[in-house]
């Protein structure tokens, strides 16, 4: 009865949330001390939660988030834009940080679909900003990939220490990740 009951539950909770991708695959990124730490999809809005390493700077630094960001869908070029910002302010405002602060924040966005595999969040199509490009939303997509990549003969491989403490190449199974 305990089960029946935890799973009905999670049933009502899957029709109010579609998903949460914890620690999501980035193919690019143009702050390397902003991480996506996760990313919340449900039927009002897609929140995207970042941590911010503040970078060693000699006279400390600012942040602020500008309030053109938005989503984008690659495979139908769809966007979504932003709807409100959590515990960072939207320029010209800022946010003054020292060297070594880490600052949390999250983003919210109009909803995308449930069906979404893979956006970009763009701030700065210039190329400066707070840019993700190919943030992959599921883990069937990664697996999509990496068949792709051995199918190409682009067998993607980490490297690993042999006994000898020499780097070899390891390649990766096809549907693992790294």
């Amino acid at each position: 009865m305990k089960k029946i009951i935890i799973l009905m539950g999670f049933i009502i909770l899957s029709f109010k949330i579609f998903g949460q991708i914890n620690d999501p695959i980035i193919r690019k990124s143009e702050i390397p001390f902003c991480k996506i730490s996760s990313i919340e999809i449900n039927d009002e809005n897609t929140i995207v939660y970042f941590k911010y390493e503040a970078p060693n700077y000699i006279n400390n630094g600012w942040t602020c988030v500008g309030d053109n960001v938005f989503i984008r869908d690659n495979e139908s070029g769809e966007k979504y834009f932003l709807t409100k910002a959590n515990n960072i302010p939207i320029c010209p405002q800022k946010h003054n940080y020292k060297s070594g602060d880490i600052f949390i924040f999250n983003l919210e966005f109009q909803p995308i679909p449930k069906s979404c595999k893979e956006i970009d969040i763009i701030e700065n199509l210039s190329g400066t900003g707070l840019n993700f490009y190919g943030v992959i939303l599921g883990i069937s997509t990664v697996n999509e990939i990496q068949d792709n990549q051995i199918k190409e003969n682009r067998i993607p491989s980490y490297r690993t220490l042999s006994i000898e403490g020499k780097l070899r190449d390891k390649p990766v199974a096809s549907g693992g990740i790294i």
